[in-house]
């Protein structure tokens, strides 16, 4: 059994009339309490540790001849009678008494320097050896001595294996706190024994210190924030190049497809002015010409622009009236009109004048009676603009009939799709 100390040969077993049991060896005479011996075997104390008689006790030869039988004579359970290698050994039997082992700590060495401040050690120093001091030197109470040491992120730790050393030896201590447990055993196997306790401490390293661990981690979530912010950044610059090279291709195509607007409307214009010229009026032909260069020069100055006011527009939707009109030969009247509160609001350029334009030519051109184009813009209950181009020529099913035949696409119509979508995504207009 663990911290058993009576040796493994007994040679003679005795019990005396104290309640102690005698036990021969090779080694000396041992002794132990039987009530002790059962409190051992039962759990109820650690240790199990005889009284010892050698030598010193007055045993010329402690070498015990037993051959491992039960040798031994008594006349009175007092007095014993024990063969030996050298000669006979008379034991008087008598109540043992016991003494108090204090333990206390004599002096502490740091490899090998004694050192007076244990409360701070240096956590490069290699070996700590501490020296207790016990006033009890008898052997016959065969003094045995156990430590333990916890660290303060430990659990209680067990006693060590009883030694006969009391010097105690420490090497590569973690840093921290320590409570080191000393304490002297006998053979009186008392249960709690006097218990010295040392508290030291190792300092340690800075990289091995609380503080260290923290700024690592703060180091280490700074540069995860850093990195995400700046990821985060890389991103969104990298989002406003792509939206500023989505913008520029807007532009372009906006501008691409307002400079394919602005030759078919002049292209659709001059061939009315060559009509006139043909017909050999040239007052009408000349009237025409000032009023399409007035058109023209409005057109012109707008082309770099991609919203004119609304009043603008309106300007420019008469004069493109007028200018057909007399193409027509009066065959329709129209009017333009708008509420005043709209007058200042932008409008994208060239976006109305293709609808006005298949009005004429799908619509009225073909209708056999005079008819009538209106054109109104006005403001919706949402915010909203409503423009209505409006006439009463031929009407779409018979318009279709006429143009079945035709391959052709209108151009108009197509820029005004396309310009919508692109004005959808670069500006988030909504126009239907």
């Amino acid at each position: 059994m663990k911290n058993y100390l009576l040796g493994d040969e007994v040679f003679s077993l005795a019990r005396d009339v104290n309640g102690n049991m005698l036990m021969t060896s090779n080694n000396g005479l041992r002794i132990v309490h039987e009530s002790d011996l059962n409190a051992f075997l039962c759990g109820e104390i650690e240790y199990l540790i005889p009284f010892y008689f050698g030598e010193q006790d007055g045993i010329y030869n402690p070498e015990f001849n037993g051959a491992f039988m039960n040798n031994y004579a008594t006349p009175d359970s007092v007095d014993f009678y024990f063969p030996t290698v050298q000669g006979l050994v008379r034991y008087h039997s008598a109540k043992l008494a016991i003494q108090e082992q204090k333990v206390k700590l004599e002096q502490v060495l740091l490899d090998g320097i004694p050192s007076s401040d244990i409360l701070n050690i240096p956590r490069n120093t290699r070996f700590i050896q501490f020296d207790f001091l016990n006033p009890v030197f008898n052997e016959f109470y065969n003094v045995h001595y156990q430590y333990k040491l916890v660290h303060e992120n430990e659990e209680n730790q067990s006693w060590s294996t009883p030694v006969k050393s009391k010097a105690l030896t420490l090497s590569y201590l973690q840093p921290g706190k320590y409570v080191l447990y000393f304490r002297a055993i006998d053979a009186g196997n008392k249960p709690n024994p006097w218990v010295e306790k040392v508290e030291f401490y190792i300092i340690p390293y800075f990289y091995e210190t609380v503080y260290f661990y923290l700024a690592c981690i703060l180091l280490f979530t700074g540069s995860i924030v850093y990195f995400i912010i700046r990821r985060n950044e890389q991103q969104q610059q990298k989002l406003r190049s792509e939206a500023d090279i989505r913008n520029t291709i807007s532009e372009l195509q906006l501008s691409s497809i307002q400079s394919q607007m602005n030759p078919h409307f002049i292209f659709n214009s001059l061939n009315v002015l060559i009509q006139l010229i043909h017909s050999s009026n040239p007052t009408k032909a000349e009237e025409f010409a000032v009023a399409f260069s007035k058109l023209l020069r409005n057109v012109l100055e707008q082309s770099n622009h991609h919203f004119i006011t609304v009043e603008q527009e309106l300007a420019n939707m008469r004069s493109y009236l007028s200018i057909q009109s007399e193409r027509f030969q009066d065959q329709f009247d129209y009017s333009v009109t708008c509420e005043e509160l709209l007058l200042s609001r932008d409008i994208p350029v060239m976006l109305v004048q293709p609808f006005v334009e298949n009005a004429i030519i799908h619509g009225v051109a073909h209708a056999s009676q005079k008819c009538r184009i209106d054109v109104h813009f006005r403001e919706q209950s949402d915010g909203g603009m409503l423009v209505t181009v409006a006439d009463d020529g031929i009407g779409r099913d018979m318009s279709f009939q006429i143009n079945r035949g035709r391959r052709q696409q209108s151009l108009g119509t197509e820029l005004v799709r396309r310009k919508i979508l692109l004005l959808r995504e670069k500006y988030n207009l909504h126009i239907r």
